[in-house]
């Protein structure tokens, strides 16, 4: 991923955006939104809102900007634009409120999925992330806190980024839009819940609020730990709205199988880093498809046969080329390079048959 728009607006004032500095124009929808003192500003007297859009020439990724002055007065972030009728936009509602909005066909109607995550008004200086993925969710973090996240299919494919500004008072400055899925929150999960809890539909210890989901096996909290409580292979996973994130974990157990699992896909594919009784207890890297059956991974696993042991701090750091190196212990002993599979896949977990043990889960988004 190497697109990007990069806009610091540090041109003379104007009336209009003009380009950013890639080149790629800034395109006005409704009235006319320019420069002003470095920064994008309202440059009509249009009563209601001024909105200008972008091209960044992919559908999926990372926008960021900052309002550093005005935030109060009325303005908004729009994504999956198609034209001035169909697009989404973040903005306050009557409650005074960062919200998701949808217009469809010049109407605003209902989300089909909507989460809450925290209440936060507008405010001079906020930085506002929104993060876009192909399963047709979106995130939005203010100030680095997970306050919004949904699912729309509708307006999926749809790829035009812009800005909304109903005031003139109002500033929005460094605007970034990437295509890397990142929502820039560390997040851990230290399975400090209630004893004998089951970590289904809870929250991490730290980081996004996104909740666990255990596809496979009863996973509980026990003794500070996440525990695999029933026979056979179970899997937990967490969403974190982050893709090619490092992902570390230690295994306290010494059973037969444990994975440290990355890149998991809506499907239910998903790539993990372990050992089992088909490696003979020695670290690989494989993919597990969405029917359960395990994959090879193209080109080849390149392992250094390093035997498990209950104890073991396993970390997988992933390249945007779509490498993959996993450590334990903090040395290398296995990669694999994948560019096709998964790549956008932003949940991650943990795997294992009945008494795999896992605690310090850290999923550290790019």
């Amino acid at each position: 991923p190497g697109e990007q728009v990069v806009d610091t607006f540090d041109r003379p004032d104007a009336t209009l955006l003009g380009q950013e500095s890639n080149g790629r124009p800034w395109e006005p929808w409704r009235g006319t939104i320019g420069v002003s003192g470095a920064a994008a500003a309202k440059t009509d007297a249009l009563q209601g809102p001024s909105v200008s859009v972008i091209d960044p020439g992919f559908t999926f990724g990372t926008m960021d900007l900052t309002v550093p002055t005005g935030a109060s007065e009325g303005f908004g972030v729009l994504f999956r634009a198609r034209d001035r009728e169909n697009y989404y936009l973040l903005a306050a509602d009557s409650t005074g409120y960062y919200r998701v909005h949808k217009m469809l066909n010049g109407r605003f109607i209902g989300l089909q999925f909507n989460a809450i995550r925290a209440n936060v008004a507008p405010a001079d200086g906020d930085r506002i992330r929104i993060v876009l993925r192909p399963d047709d969710g979106w995130f939005v973090s203010v100030n680095g806190v997970h306050i919004l996240d949904g699912g729309d299919v509708d307006l999926l494919g749809e790829y035009r980024f812009g800005l909304s500004v109903a005031s003139p008072s109002v500033r929005i400055d460094d605007v970034r839009i990437s295509q890397t899925i990142t929502t820039g929150i560390i997040t851990q999960e230290r399975f400090d819940h209630p004893q004998d809890s089951t970590l289904e539909l809870r929250h991490p210890s730290s980081g996004t609020q996104y909740v666990w989901l255990a596809p496979s096996g009863y996973w509980v909290a026990d003794g500070g730990t996440g525990l695999l409580a029933s026979p056979g292979y179970g899997i937990a996973r967490l969403e974190t709205g982050s893709q090619l994130a490092t992902v570390s974990a230690t295994i306290l157990s010494a059973g037969d199988e444990a994975w440290l699992v990355f890149r998991h896909a809506d499907d239910g594919s998903y790539l993990r880093f372990g050992y089992s009784p088909l490696s003979d207890g020695r670290y690989t890297i494989e993919r597990v498809n969405a029917v359960g059956e395990v994959e090879a991974i193209p080109g080849g696993v390149l392992a250094a046969g390093r035997q498990r042991a209950a104890g073991d701090a396993l970390e997988i750091r992933q390249g945007l080329d779509g490498s993959i190196t996993g450590f334990v212990n903090g040395e290398a002993v296995a990669s694999a390079t994948d560019a096709m599979h998964n790549v956008m896949g932003t949940a991650y977990g943990i795997a294992g048959v009945e008494g795999a043990r896992f605690d310090d889960v850290v999923i550290v988004p790019k």
